[in-house]
């Protein structure tokens, strides 16, 4: 088996890619993208002995991925002022004045009081918010993923030492190889879009104060007839009416829907026809918790290391006896793809237990024996 990756960062694929959304800014930004290559090869074995070279037959499969990543600006804030608003106020003042008369006045001041109301009108927002569940979402396999199952090592291998159990005689001589090339390609373009809705802050208006004066002048006579005289004058008294004006704004958040992967599929979740076994590692880590082989499948794919993948290969073994299920996850510190590490199985089962293997995105499990 031969394994070639590389990948190299593309400066544009706008071609392939028309932007006709709203809210983006600006010119639509360029894709940044990267590809990837993979081939695997498998010989082909028979009866008879071939001559010369082995004929080599290579399949070309072609895939490119968009991703768009979503990058939110603040929500626009606005600050709205109030009507200014003015109060009057009255004030009255009293002159005396006396002078020599026949008959002594005397001026009462009988003041009325009036009342104007002024509206001052608040105004307070309500956020409601209103949960919805977003759409069920899957984790795409890496490029170049291969499934247990799938892989064609393993097929070729069980075939051929394993030939009596298809029905077929045993094959012992290489007739041709066969090879599977991957051209992958990921394009992931950002957007900055604006938050919405805007948020409004009200502000209250200036007050001004306006003062009224108003005199009045009493006469009083030096001798001693005393007339008395009653002047009225009115005061304004200015009292404020508040009220407060509520405004509703709904937000809508979405939570997060159920999330799946799809390298834990059927064809990576493999026990065998007649049951596996594997040898364990030192530094393999036990997982607590997973009751499936699938969650231990899910477990390898989303274990990293300073935010790099770095799980080979789990599995997952059922008992009967006191011990229970228990799931495995063989770790390795280098990871440039599959090939990077070679896990071994073989097509034997322990009494009492059954085992179920799956690649992870940093090694393959291969057959031997």
């Amino acid at each position: 088996m031969k394994s070639t990756l590389f990948s190299s960062a593309l400066v544009t694929f706008g071609s392939l890619i028309s932007f006709a959304n709203a809210g983006y800014y600006g010119a639509a930004p360029a894709p940044a993208c990267s590809t990837a290559t993979h081939e695997t090869c498998a010989t082909a074995y028979g009866a008879n002995k071939p001559y010369g070279a082995l004929p080599t037959n290579v399949k070309t499969i072609s895939s490119t991925k968009l991703v768009t990543s979503t990058a939110w600006k603040p929500a626009a804030t606005y600050t709205v002022t109030g009507k200014d608003s003015t109060v009057t106020k009255q004030v009255t003042t009293t002159c005396t004045v006396k002078k020599q008369c026949a008959v002594k006045t005397i001026y009462v001041t009988h003041v009325t009081t009036s009342t104007k109301t002024i509206d001052s009108v608040y105004t307070s927002t309500k956020d409601v918010t209103v949960k919805k569940t977003g759409a069920a979402y899957t984790v795409p396999t890496p490029y170049g993923f291969v499934n247990v199952a799938d892989d064609s090592y393993n097929k070729e291998h069980i075939k051929r030492d394993y030939g009596n159990y298809y029905g077929n005689a045993p094959q012992s001589y290489a007739t041709a190889v066969h090879c599977t090339k991957t051209l992958g390609a990921t394009c992931t373009t950002t957007v900055t879009k604006q938050k919405s809705p805007a948020v409004t802050h009200t502000v209250p208006g200036k007050t001004k104060t306006v003062t009224h004066t108003n005199s009045v002048y009493v006469t009083v006579c030096a001798n001693p007839t005393v007339k008395t005289v009653t002047a009225v004058s009115t005061c304004t008294v200015s009292t404020t009416k508040k009220s407060t004006v509520t405004v509703t704004k709904t937000i809508t958040s979405t939570l997060a829907g159920p999330t799946t992967y799809a390298a834990c599929n059927s064809h990576n979740l493999y026990s065998g026809s007649n049951g596996v076994s594997v040898t364990g590692a030192k530094g393999d880590i036990l997982v607590a918790g997973i009751n499936s082989a699938y969650d231990c499948c899910v477990a390898c794919q989303k274990h990293q290391t300073y935010g790099k993948s770095d799980c080979a290969g789990s599995y997952f073994t059922t008992s009967d006896s006191y011990s229970g299920n228990k799931c495995y996850l063989r770790i390795t510190n280098t990871c440039p793809s599959q090939s990077s590490c070679t896990l071994l199985f073989k097509n034997t089962s322990s009494y009492g237990s059954k085992t179920t293997i799956s690649n992870g995105a940093c090694g393959r499990w291969h057959c031997s024996a």
